[in-house]
């Protein structure tokens, strides 16, 4: 018997109240409310110095046709990154956290 994976999905702006992005300091008119970092150049550098459990991924799932934001650092299918003053927990990682973008 296959074990039963839970997930939750929480919106934009539960997200933002929780988790609390913070401002792209290199970009002031990134995506996102100004709180996306681009995959490249200076902002991804600055995100790799980041708390692991402060950054989270923008994801797009084309089987979905619809964009994600989760936990941690992710290469694949990824458009951008965010990083948070709240951080993640592994709890919410191993739950299947999903923000809908």
């Amino acid at each position: 018997m296959k074990k039963k994976v839970r997930t939750r999905a929480m919106n934009w702006f539960v997200w933002l109240k929780k988790f609390k992005p913070v401002l792209n300091h290199i970009d002031k008119n990134a995506a996102g409310d100004s709180c996306m970092f681009e995959t490249y150049g200076k902002e991804v550098a600055f995100v790799k110095k980041q708390d692991h459990h402060k950054i989270w991924t923008l994801i797009s799932i084309s089987n979905y046709r619809n964009s994600y934001i989760t936990p941690g650092w992710h290469h694949a299918n990824r458009i951008g990154y965010f990083i948070t003053e709240i951080p993640w927990t592994d709890e919410q990682d191993k739950m299947g956290l999903w923000v809908l973008w």
